[in-house]
């Protein structure tokens, strides 16, 4: 039982994200029966963070016995019984909350229209997604102000809806370009479909108009800087290789050909065409490696920190990105203070706050993978180190290279795997030797497109450049992922996968470390 308290206790937060989990998966079951508006959400979830932050510390106060200790129990109740309870709670509000955080609802007025009212919108605002081509019609995402007006009084504008996002369809765009950050005024059909709420329009009922305020010059700014890297890039690259570069840097797989993306989906690589800790790390590397430190200092963090913090708001802040940031940051803090940060408590810690702060990424593919493929990286791979060490023959082949990317691969896949067959119903076996192949050519690749990324925004034709010494490594990234996507190669597949299903996997997963790794601790001490 004493094993068991400080096994407890030193994983407690481990504890706390499971117990979120499970109030986020009765949140989202339980979503058609509860619902809940934005600003209710928002002041239960404070109060409850400021009971469960300020709580335990008077609790403590009031408890404390005189040598300054804190009786076991108390320990446990405080640290974890407690804390698991409301982060079931706050699990909870989160799912019930994620379908509130999708947009705005227009079912209203499409049942006013059943009545005789009109269910004509407009909507004027920002494009928040990058513009997709699908059947013939334009598909994008927009912050919007929305308007209805009543049957035959087209000319007034009627009752107003309120600020969200919605999603727009344009049918027939023709040569209508709309890009990111653009400011538009549409005016189309109110609908529902599988996503949310929509508009649908013609490109001749679409109009841009310019920006006002000082944040909507902001976000005209980040599409100035978007627009000049991108524009070089299709510039001075093949109309094949363009699109990869834009997904490598700027974060949008919009225009990457449905057939290439399946090449690296099902090479097992696909990771590589979304930007994640790896390509966050690798900046970070590139940035140590400029400067010439081996050490952090202030200033060097500040710029890190405000490098990071720029470069997320240029991607649009995915989920992704924003995990890696968070990390990087914390490990150079951790650094410049001289202390070992603590991986996985940050990794717990910032999955609640991202799903507290924004609830909608429950629905986001990239956060889930984002996240167990970092849980795969802290806890699997060094209990994997730990025992293929112990083994006298592996013991010569671990410092390398290869043997760690072997390494980490199978631990990230251990983690992953049920989410890919989960969501896209097979799952490479192939993908732990087409990373072997892939990665070195994978970040020549990307550092010279970093550095042609930040040439191009000073003087375009310099990045441009240094984009003629990519074209090699694009044909041998490709040839490689259409090689390991070849039909006959290892694939497990799987259909109708439940969620229960996967909450069994990960429970029996965490059961499996948590006996190993207190095998390894005992076998240490005994030695």
């Amino acid at each position: 039982m004493r094993r068991l308290y400080w096994i407890t206790l030193n994983n407690h937060y481990i504890l706390w994200t499971i117990f979120f989990g499970l109030g986020l998966f009765l949140g989202i079951r339980l979503l058609p029966y509860f619902k809940m508006s934005s600003f209710l959400y928002f002041s239960i979830i404070s109060t409850v963070l400021l009971a469960s932050l300020f709580g335990p510390v008077y609790i403590l106060r009031k408890n404390t016995i005189s040598d300054g200790n804190v009786p076991e129990v108390k320990n446990l109740l405080l640290v974890v019984l407690i804390p698991v309870i409301v982060m079931m709670l706050m699990g909870y509000l989160v799912g019930v909350n994620s379908k509130e955080a999708g947009g705005i609802d227009l079912s209203p007025m499409i049942e006013s229209e059943e009545h005789g009212t009109s269910g004509i919108i407009i909507a004027k605002g920002r494009v928040s997604s990058h513009p997709v081509i699908k059947y013939g019609s334009l598909y994008f995402e927009m912050n919007a102000e929305c308007f209805w007006h009543a049957a035959f009084s087209e000319d007034n504008k009627g009752e107003y809806i309120e600020k969200g996002k919605i999603n727009i369809i344009l049918k027939r765009p023709g040569g209508l370009k709309i890009k990111r950050d653009d400011f538009i005024e549409v005016k189309g059909e109110a609908g529902i479909s599988a996503n949310g709420s929509l508009v649908r329009a013609n490109s001749r009922n679409i109009r841009l108009i310019n920006a006002g305020s000082f944040l909507e010059r902001i976000f005209e700014f980040r599409k100035t800087v978007y627009n000049c890297i991108n524009r070089t890039f299709y510039k001075y690259l093949n109309y094949r290789y363009a699109p990869i570069a834009e997904a490598l840097i700027l974060g949008n797989r919009t225009n990457v050909p449905n057939s290439l993306q399946d090449d690296f989906r099902q090479s097992g690589t696909a990771h590589l065409m979304a930007i994640s800790g790896m390509h966050i790390s690798f900046i970070v590397l590139i940035i140590y490696v400029i400067t010439g430190r081996s050490r952090t200092n202030f200033i060097l963090i500040i710029f890190i920190i405000i490098f990071l913090v720029m470069y997320n708001y240029l991607l649009g802040l995915k989920a992704s990105v924003l995990r890696a940031s968070i990390w990087m940051m914390s490990a150079a803090v951790a650094a410049q203070w001289n202390r070992q940060s603590n991986k996985p408590r940050i990794l717990c810690i910032s999955f609640i706050l991202f799903l507290i702060l924004n609830p909608s990424f429950t629905h986001d593919i990239g956060f889930w993978f984002s996240f167990s493929a970092m849980a795969g990286v802290v806890f699997v791979y060094p209990l994997y180190i730990k025992i293929l060490s112990n083994i006298p023959l592996v013991k010569r082949i671990a410092g390398s290279p290869i043997f760690g990317t072997l390494v980490l691969t199978i631990s990230i896949q251990l983690v992953c795997g049920p989410l890919i067959l989960y969501y896209f119903n097979y799952l490479p076996l192939i993908s732990v030797l087409s990373n072997i192949f892939i990665l070195p050519f994978f970040y020549m690749l990307l550092l010279l497109l970093m550095i042609s990324a930040l040439f191009a925004v000073i003087w375009p034709p310099l990045g441009g450049i240094i984009l003629k010494a990519t074209p090699p490594l694009f044909k041998i990234m490709s040839w490689l992922a259409g090689f390991f996507s070849k039909p006959g190669l290892p694939v497990v597949r799987a259909s109708n996968m439940m969620p229960l299903q996967l909450s069994i996997y990960y429970l029996s997963l965490f059961v499996i470390l948590i006996i190993v790794h207190s095998a390894l601790e005992k076998k240490m001490r005994a030695k």
